[in-house]
């Protein structure tokens, strides 16, 4: 048993599988920082830039929602 602070669009199938549940939903870290990590290549995947935006409208639309 532990808490794990997360943002919910990474543990979106455990949620829904039950094996994860949200406890203190009314606390949210506003001012958290995102990073991705990926390998610098002299040009960009498709499928990296497609993932980075995706990462980025799920983490919008997860804000809004708390807001």
């Amino acid at each position: 048993m532990g808490i794990l602070p997360t943002n919910s669009v990474m543990i979106q199938q455990e949620l829904q599988q039950g094996a994860l549940v949200p406890i203190l939903p009314e606390v949210y870290a506003r001012d958290t920082t995102v990073y991705a990590y990926y390998p610098k290549l002299d040009y960009e995947h498709t499928r990296t830039r497609l993932f980075l935006d995706y990462l980025v409208e799920q983490i919008a639309e997860e804000k809004r929602v708390k807001d």
